[in-house]
């Protein structure tokens, strides 16, 4: 009666031994799909970053919204 629900020696030491190479190839899994997010969201952020540069050196300063195009002939004021 006070083994019930308990595995014997060898049993335990079995379970214990696959348990424990489930842990480890769940935390290298783990750590690998935290390093490939890592790298993905970085590459979107560098994607991001570029993009936005490209937009800001396309557009003329009289395009932009923040600034105006100054006078009727599009020249700068001094």
């Amino acid at each position: 009666m006070k083994s019930d629900g308990h595995l014997g020696r060898w049993e335990g030491d079995a379970a214990n031994i696959v348990f424990t190479a489930v842990d480890h190839n769940l935390r290298l899994t783990l750590s690998l799909a935290e390093a490939l997010l890592r790298l993905i969201r970085n590459a979107l952020l560098l994607m991001l970053a570029v993009a936005l540069e490209l937009r800001r050196v396309e557009r003329p300063d009289c395009l932009r919204i923040e600034k105006g195009c100054g006078n009727a002939s599009g020249t700068r004021p001094s």
